[in-house]
């Protein structure tokens, strides 16, 4: 005999025999606990405009063990990390060993570029620091430094963020002194367009 389809739940089983003789026993049915995301294991950091490197990790917990990751990609990625995200919102479906599922969308954001500018530099010819150049943390859609001295007057323009300013004006090296700079640049977050700009000095030590 077999009863199937029983939810959790304490159950006697009563046995009667041909000469009407009747034992029992009492059983108890147990079920694991909800299947369902753990968002402790969730990893999802904010990617460059216009990148696709994002990478999404999510976890499980409840139901039974082993659990399986099947993600609403094309093509189609199995297993807890997604990778090769642009910005988006993805869906996640987790799977244990009994059959039971349960799903997790998660959003892949675009971050605020950063410009790193140094403060000081030594145009020395050692290689080291020899250059005033501006760091971006993520590609910029447009890019400009101007460096001017103390009276105002143009020393250096670049439209390239790796492009640095070496220390000389007209072929020759300037003074050790302090100067000025401008840098301006556009950038695109979760489609919309940031203009910023960041007005500072740069010391020369030679």
């Amino acid at each position: 005999m077999i009863a199937d389809n029983l939810s959790a739940g304490n159950y006697e089983l009563f046995i009667t025999d041909a000469n009407n003789c009747t034992t029992s026993r009492t059983f108890q049915l147990t079920e694991p606990t909800l299947l369902q995301p753990d968002l402790d294991q969730l990893l999802n950091n904010p990617i460059c405009p216009q990148a696709t490197d994002g990478e999404v990790t999510v976890g499980a917990t409840g139901g039974t063990p082993d659990y399986s990751f099947t993600w609403e990609l094309t093509p189609q990625q199995t297993g807890p990390t997604a990778t090769g995200l642009s910005r988006g919102t993805y869906r996640v479906i987790i799977s244990d060993m009994n059959g039971c599922t349960t799903s997790q969308t998660v959003e892949v954001i675009e971050r605020f570029p950063r410009i790193i500018i140094p403060s000081a530099f030594s145009p020395n010819g050692d290689m080291v620091n020899d250059t005033f150049t501006p760091v971006a943390t993520c590609t910029l859609d447009s890019f400009k430094m101007t460096v001017y001295n103390r009276w105002g007057e143009v020393l250096f323009t670049s439209n390239q963020v790796d492009s640095g300013w070496d220390g000389n004006f007209e072929g020759k090296t300037v003074p050790p002194n302090q100067y000025t700079y401008l840098v301006s640049y556009q950038f695109n977050v979760n489609g919309q367009v940031f203009n910023e700009s960041i007005r500072g000095s740069v010391s020369i030590v030679r």
